[in-house]
């Protein structure tokens, strides 16, 4: 599924500032979620961000955008200013929460798949989407809409399946 422009700005709407941030990682680095759980603050370059790629796919450097600077100063301002090892670790505000999860560690999948849940589930619920899409779309609509489809795949036939849109 390609997720429309109108369809991300309205969960955006409805995202903490931890989600807009990985919203925001997510299409324009064209990542993965695993990619950004497990992306560390020494990846974040003067000159743009290092995106580990897994499954076998080429590492990439996105460079920086206004858009990518507003989105690490979303993150930072919710987190305090504190600068954690893991760039999407967990915000201080799980923690509070009385969740078990010291802030700054690395996020777990699990933890990830419920909240994403909960918020594309709210903005079905308040009739601002019509149909659930998963945190993965988010990739493919960076490769979708990317002049170049970038998308750090080795063949075209990896790659085809990222691109959802002519």
């Amino acid at each position: 599924m390609y997720v429309s422009d109108e369809d991300y700005a309205c969960v955006y709407y409805l995202a903490n500032p931890f989600w807009k941030a990985m919203m925001e990682f997510a299409y324009i680095c064209r990542a993965r979620r695993s990619e950004l759980i497990n992306m560390k603050r020494d990846q974040l370059l003067e000159k743009g961000i290092q995106l580990k790629r897994g499954k076998g796919s080429v590492d990439e450097i996105t460079l920086w955008t206004p858009r990518l600077r507003k989105a690490l100063k979303l993150l930072e301002d919710y987190n305090n200013g504190e600068r954690f090892e893991y760039v999407f670790g967990a915000p201080n505000v799980i923690a509070k929460k009385g969740i078990q999860m010291s802030p700054g560690k690395k996020m777990h999948k699990n933890t990830l798949d419920s909240q994403w849940q909960k918020l594309i589930n709210r903005a079905v619920d308040e009739g601002l989407i019509d149909e659930k899409w998963h945190f993965h779309d988010l990739k493919a609509k960076g490769v979708s809409d990317h002049e170049g489809l970038v998308s750090g795949h080795k063949t075209m036939e990896a790659k085809k399946i990222y691109i959802r849109k002519t």
